[in-house]
């Protein structure tokens, strides 16, 4: 007789299978020996295979450019707002937000017309939810201090969280969003 995690995993492997060749659109659970977390595979009809098939074929606007004015506006304004209440540099800005320094100045001054790209994007919701973060985990001047505080922390290596956003890209921008979110006990 085969084991409950031996179900499992042939279970699972058979949904990605079947999720990835474009047969299986959603699961659903199963309790098997009282284990809510078995997951077995739903038969779905050709409407729900064909739904899928079209919506995997469509381009997909995740990667399209941002060049809608009001939306760029209003990304390049928290982004701002989050720089300036984190009392970075121009120099520390543009980097963080991997924008050349005379972007970043005209980002600044209200007269930037162009498009942000899906790394732009991707840096300024992770920029946005650090600040989000470090307001509900800390009152007063901690909350806007600490992304520029020297941290003793292992992923930091006594550099600020600045520092290592910047030397470290978009995976380290995350990996200090996951870090916020942690302390905050959202993990």
């Amino acid at each position: 007789m085969a084991s409950a995690q031996h179900i499992f995993d042939s279970t699972s492997h058979k949904i990605c299978n079947g999720m990835a060749e474009g047969r299986i659109k959603h699961s659903r659970r199963l309790e098997l020996d009282n284990d809510p977390y078995h997951m077995i595979n739903r038969k779905h009809s050709n409407e729900d295979i064909m739904s899928l098939a079209v919506l995997q074929t469509e381009p997909s606007n995740a990667l399209v450019p941002i060049n809608e004015p009001r939306r760029v506006l209003t990304i390049v304004k928290a982004i701002v707002r989050t720089a300036d209440a984190w009392k970075l540099t121009n120099a520390e800005a543009a980097a963080l937000f991997d924008v050349p320094l005379a972007t970043w100045s005209r980002m600044k001054a209200g007269a930037y017309r162009g498009t942000l790209d899906q790394d732009k994007v991707t840096r300024a919701s992770l920029m946005i939810g650090i600040f989000k973060g470090l307001r509900l985990l800390f009152n007063g001047p901690l909350a806007y201090g600490w992304p520029k505080l020297a941290n003793k922390g292992p992923q930091f290596m006594a550099r600020s969280p600045v520092d290592y956003m910047i030397t470290g890209g978009i995976p380290a921008i995350m990996s200090v969003r996951q870090h916020i979110d942690a302390l905050r006990g959202g993990l």
